[in-house]
């Protein structure tokens, strides 16, 4: 996202650049027909750029000091830690001063020299933007059927878009950058909110209770099913265990181990994606057979099918894997989860009928609910002197906004980084369109002295910008498409750690046309009131 952002700003300034440069031809030619050579010329303007940069890295850094600070100090509050006082990175500012100065420099270098290596004739020669537009076949084409379908005033606006197509290649450049940019973004919070969104509708209880120690399952479900809202109770147990394959010990994801979780084969109340192979069934019932997470087949190159030694207790027996599962909480600071069917643990070991976590449904519609039916429930365990557990206590509602949270800053610094590629769109085409009223002073005096009044030049420049948005939403938009997933893919596992059920964000087309829409009209407002602005005696005197 940084280097796209310093992509647009590299654009913006070749954008300028070269129009600055084409508007100061003759200038050029006058400075070389008195003797002035290309390096002198080139050294000129480069100094100029590198004065401006300067500028620039003097303002930047004071701004850019006070927002990382505020921005860490806001990101940390999320997590209730002081961000103390401010500090900085010594190897990013060195980066920002560097790359402040080099950057510009690098990309005003192609136009400054081309403008520099002019010769006397041709820069005196040039007549402004555009003085071959309708020498092509595309160009009497465009013509053409401009003629034909749309209006005088909307025609000259788009045949003027196409007058400098070097120019218009970079500005579409830029705004389709930008478009891109913010329609990924949008799919990749779509896709978050669709994985979450998932992962909460395979999980049909309402609430889940963890028992430290494992209490009588008989006597937890009688106290659960006495609760109003309680419709239903599902049984878990869970067991420490050890997993090997040969004499070797399986390699974990999770620093904190992995545990056995037995529930019931016919589990109405979780199921979790499963990658390969396949969930239980009710003929796995009394089948000595697991389902693992994908994570711990990768890291051991485990096929569906193969078999496994478990530790429970002081039993070993062999196992077998029928299936993985997608583990959407797997970090490095969790335990891993191990599933069985309860009914093959319990007859293979000869356990009692304990649980260690109780699975509530119940009639929830809202988190107040929620909170309230979770609070009957601890209270009724207490009474019992039963103590439920912290850590492995949980309600979905709460839970899902748990982790939203957990997203919520990773979705601000991208929407962050998103609206300055925005803004920089917005400034790149601003820049166009000045520049465009600067190099057709004279075509505008030529309008003026043959009868277009005020509202007409400035509706044809306005229309002109509008344009410039449009044509870059048309072509954004199936590129979006399709670069969205990949790119969602890839964030979701770099800074997420997870594979992310991909949704495009079908409305994030329609948002970009709004904003882009009204981003060109703000660009083209200024530039468009200029050129109407002016008048006869201004424009021949140019």
């Amino acid at each position: 996202m940084a280097l796209a952002a310093l992509s647009l700003a590299s654009l913006l300034i070749f954008n300028t650049v070269a129009a600055h440069i084409k508007q100061q031809t003759s200038e050029i030619g006058v400075m070389k027909a008195l003797g002035a050579r290309t390096f002198k010329i080139a050294q000129l303007y480069l100094l100029e750029i590198f004065l401006i940069a300067l500028i620039a890295v003097l303002f930047g850094l004071p701004l850019s000091l006070i927002t990382a600070h505020w921005s860490s100090c806001h990101i940390l509050s999320l997590f209730n830690i002081e961000c103390g006082v401010l500090d900085y990175s010594i190897r990013a500012l060195l980066l920002m001063i560097f790359g402040g100065l080099l950057i510009p420099l690098l990309a005003a270098s192609a136009p400054v020299l081309n403008g520099a290596r002019m010769n006397v004739r041709r820069a005196i020669a040039s007549y402004g933007l555009g003085s071959d537009y309708g020498s092509n076949r595309f160009d009497r084409w465009l013509e053409k059927i401009s003629a034909h379908f749309i209006s005088t005033i909307y025609a000259a606006a788009l045949g003027n878009m196409f007058r400098r197509k070097g120019r218009l290649f970079l500005t579409q450049l830029t705004l389709m950058i930008a478009g891109l940019t913010f329609m990924v973004l949008m799919s990749l919070i779509a896709s978050v909110n669709l994985t979450l969104d998932n992962e909460m509708n395979r999980s049909r209880f309402d609430v889940r209770l963890g028992l430290k120690p494992d209490r009588a399952e008989q006597t937890v479900r009688e106290l659960a099913l006495k609760l109003p809202q309680t419709e239903a109770v599902e049984i878990w147990q869970r067991l420490p265990m050890t997993m090997s394959q040969g004499d070797k010990a399986l390699r974990q994801k999770g620093s904190l181990g992995a545990q056995l979780l037995a529930l019931p084969a016919e589990s109405p109340m979780y199921r979790p994606l499963i990658e390969q192979g396949r969930w239980f069934e009710t003929s796995d019932i009394g089948q000595r057979v697991i389902v693992l997470s994908a994570d711990r087949a990768e890291l051991n190159h485990l096929e569906v099918g193969d078999s496994i030694e478990i530790g429970l207790f002081s039993d070993v027996s062999t196992w077998k894997v029928i299936g993985f599962y997608r583990w959407l909480a797997g970090n490095e600071f969790a335990i891993e989860p191990v599933y069985a069917p309860i009914e093959t643990v319990r007859q293979h070991l000869q356990l009692k009928n304990q649980a260690s976590f109780i699975m509530l449904d119940a009639k929830i519609d809202d988190i107040n609910e929620e909170t309230e039916y979770l609070n009957a429930v601890k209270k009724a365990f207490e009474n019992q002197k039963m103590n439920l557990d912290v850590y492995t206590t949980i309600a979905k509602l709460e839970q899902r906004k748990f982790v939203t949270n957990q997203f919520n800053p990773v979705i601000g610094t991208l929407s962050g980084l998103a609206a300055m590629i925005v803004i920089v769109g917005g400034i790149g085409l601003a820049g166009t369109l000045t520049i465009n009223v600067l190099q057709r002073t004279h075509e505008i005096g030529v309008m003026r002295s043959i009868g277009a009044r005020y509202h007409q030049i400035f509706k044809l420049f306005l229309m002109e910008g509008l344009l410039h948005g449009f044509f870059s939403w048309l072509i954004s938009l199936p590129i979006a498409y399709f670069a969205a997933k990949p790119i969602a893919d890839l964030l979701g596992k770099i800074m997420l750690g997870i594979r992310l059920d991909f949704a495009f964000d079908s409305l994030a087309g329609a948002y970009w046309l709004g904003i882009v829409l009204i981003l060109a009209l703000i660009s083209a407002y200024w530039p468009a009131r200029k050129a109407a602005s002016l008048t006869v005696r201004q424009c021949l005197s140019h």
